[in-house]
């Protein structure tokens, strides 16, 4: 399994960092990479893959929401164009000390990788 996890131990004081710094932070905290054809076009495969890495988004922006309140959710696929990566969704962004922090998923095509990214705006 090409699975990857460079998670922080501390979301949230890792975000604070990525405010810290200057505007248009993005870092990858966790990515699948398709191995194969096979896995690139197996629908099932491909959802629960997804369902996975929403899974985690969700788990995470709960703890960011702790501190830094309630968040604007897309409701769709790359509804915030603002964030630099393709095929996003779900993603949730937050209005913090004058920069928009997010957490976002991305999976652009069948062959590309599933991204879980933070990141500043």
């Amino acid at each position: 399994m090409s699975d990857e996890i460079s998670m922080p131990a501390d979301i949230v004081s890792f975000a604070e960092e990525l405010i810290n710094d200057e505007p248009g932070s993005l870092e990858i905290i966790k990515i699948y990479m398709i191995e194969d054809d096979e896995e690139a076009h197996d629908d099932e495969f491909q959802k629960q893959k997804h369902l996975e890495f929403e899974a985690v988004h969700n788990s995470l922006a709960k703890e960011l929401s702790k501190k830094f309140g309630t968040p604007k959710i897309a409701k769709k696929e790359d509804e915030f164009n603002k964030i630099p990566l393709c095929g996003v969704y779900p993603a949730a962004t937050w209005e913090v000390n004058g920069a928009e922090l997010y957490l976002a998923v991305s999976h652009e095509e069948r062959e590309t990788p599933y991204l879980l990214a933070i990141g500043t705006m």
